[in-house]
Formats: structure tokens, sequence, C-alpha cells
């Protein structure tokens, strides 16, 4: 079952016709969202 973020996410991509103008959107919304929590963080992965 898809929830309605995930169903807003595709038809936003099947509007966008290329590979990289889907990348970008991805990346654009990346750097909307707020940083992550420090808690969230993996020294490992550091």
């Amino acid at each position: 079952m898809a929830t309605a973020a995930f169903e807003d996410l595709a038809e936003t991509f099947a509007f966008l016709d290329d590979w990289e103008d889907r990348y970008r959107h991805v990346i654009e919304l990346g750097r909307a969202m707020p940083p992550l929590d420090d808690s969230f963080k993996v020294p490992a992965l550091k």
C-alpha cells in the first residue's frame, strides 16, 4: 500500500522526462530537508 507522499513523488518523477531532471529533483528535496540530528549519525560512517 503506497502512502500519499510516495504517490506524490511518483507523479513528480513521471512528469520529469530525463534521468538528470529526476536526479536534480532528488538533490533539491534533500537540500530542502533539515539537517540530520547528531543522535542519528553513526561514527563508523564518518
